[in-house]
């Protein structure tokens, strides 16, 4: 019996030796080349992950960077604004200034033209009296020369007297 079990021992070894061998070859080889691509898979997953994750971030620093950017534009937009208003309320005031000066100006013009045509007026008016009031002293005994002496005597003397109102 003893040679039979060892007969059967050694023939149950070489069958574990070929179990092996076609294991190794049809199942471990496979099933290790299987895990090796799955882990490799997940390897590049997390190296994916890991390329998201700095775009990401980059992408976020990107956004900050153009949100302070924008933010700098808008303070500057308004600041032109305000000073671009500020001018065009000086030049309105300015403008509205020269307006008025020149409006009173024209005024007192006006009111100077009018006096010099008052004054015109107002002598015409008294001279015409004058030659009038002088025509009849003079047709009373006044020689030409007296009545002309006259007349050139009292007209500046209205003149005064219009000049002084």
């Amino acid at each position: 019996m003893d040679v039979w079990n060892l007969a059967w021992f050694g023939c149950h070894v070489v069958l574990f030796v070929i179990l092996v061998f076609a294991l190794k070859k049809w199942a471990f080889g496979p099933v290790t080349n299987l895990l090796d691509e799955r882990s490799k898979s997940i390897a590049d997953q997390f190296a994916e992950m890991e390329r998201m994750k700095a775009d990401a971030a980059k992408m976020q620093e990107e956004y900050k960077t153009q949100l302070q950017q924008a933010q700098a534009e808008a303070r500057e937009t308004v600041r032109r604004a305000q000073d671009d208003a500020a001018r065009a309320a000086e030049q309105m005031r300015t403008e509205a200034q020269a307006q008025l000066e020149k409006t009173r100006k024209e005024a007192q013009e006006r009111i100077a033209h009018e006096t010099e045509m008052a004054k015109a007026e107002l002598r015409k008016y008294v001279a015409d009296l004058s030659v009038l009031a002088a025509e009849k002293f003079l047709t009373e005994g006044l020689t030409e020369s007296q009545r002309k002496s006259l007349v050139d005597s009292t007209l500046p003397e209205v003149e005064r007297t219009i000049s002084n109102n």
